[in-house]
């Protein structure tokens, strides 16, 4: 009977720690990411965009447009 290979699989702080030893962050190799939960417009929110913003849908993100514009990843 052959011996067994027991293989030891690196723990996430192990491989965050080889990681980061390797890769410094510059601003080509970080991405930002925005996460956002469910987004309801019916109710309040569809009672205000048709009457402070004129019916279009886009009025609720118009102070938040930049910030979103400006993440690689936006879900």
């Amino acid at each position: 009977m052959k011996p067994r290979v027991i293989e030891i699989i690196p723990t996430p702080a192990q491989i965050s720690e080889t990681i980061s030893d390797k890769i410094q962050p510059t601003e080509e190799n970080q991405i930002t990411l925005i996460l956002v939960g469910d987004i309801m417009l019916n109710r309040g929110v569809e009672y205000m965009v048709g009457k402070e913003g004129d019916g279009d849908y886009s009025f609720p993100f118009l102070k938040i447009v930049e910030d979103l514009k400006g993440t690689k990843l936006l879900f």
